[in-house]
């Protein structure tokens, strides 16, 4: 990161400016990586070259916010969209405190190729996102969306692909609107 965190976590990310100089940590703030951290210690005359280190510095950067403005251009971050899609992670969606959202419909009005919008579906999949929650799942189940599995193990499509195989003691599929 190369600019000041408290900026950029108080600010919308449609808001934030890459260039603005203002809020730039100084060049021996910014974090390059445990590789630059590791070389400049095992070289300690890497860094008795001061103008070098400075020069090396400035261009990580330059391409740090060249990666940002690049980013912006691609991605729309005032999108709601974008910005309600955190509810469909593992750890969100079984929560029952903080995140779980109440109803997930204002994120389904928005993706209408996905379920029909006609009210009955609507509220089908409302009712399974709000059951979602409280919900004794299975334990293999939880275990996906615990906090304490690292993110590239917290797979959500997997998560929600072992969501639709939960049935009722009808045999019915549970949360077969929801999983979509």
């Amino acid at each position: 990161m190369y600019m000041n965190r408290d900026h950029v976590m108080k600010i919308s990310l449609a808001d934030l400016n890459p260039r603005n100089q203002r809020e730039f940590l100084m060049l021996q703030q910014v974090y390059l990586g445990a590789s630059v951290v590791k070389r400049t210690a095992e070289s300690p005359d890497l860094c008795m070259k001061k103008e070098e280190m400075a020069r090396f510095q400035t261009n990580c950067r330059a391409f740090l916010i060249t990666a940002a403005e690049q980013i912006k251009k691609r991605f729309d971050f005032g999108d709601d969209i974008l910005s309600k899609l955190a509810v469909l992670d593992p750890v969100n969606a079984l929560s029952n405190q903080g995140y779980h959202e109440q109803s997930i419909v204002p994120l389904a009005i928005k993706l209408p190729r996905i379920i029909s919008q006609d009210e009955t579906s609507l509220q089908q999949l409302d009712q399974e996102w709000r059951r979602l929650s409280i919900e004794d799942l299975p334990q293999h189940i939880n275990d996906m969306a615990k906090k304490t599995v690292k993110i590239k193990y917290r797979n959500p499509d997997k998560f929600w692909g072992t969501v639709h195989t939960i049935m009722d003691s009808d045999g019915e599929q549970k949360f077969n609107t929801v999983r979509e």
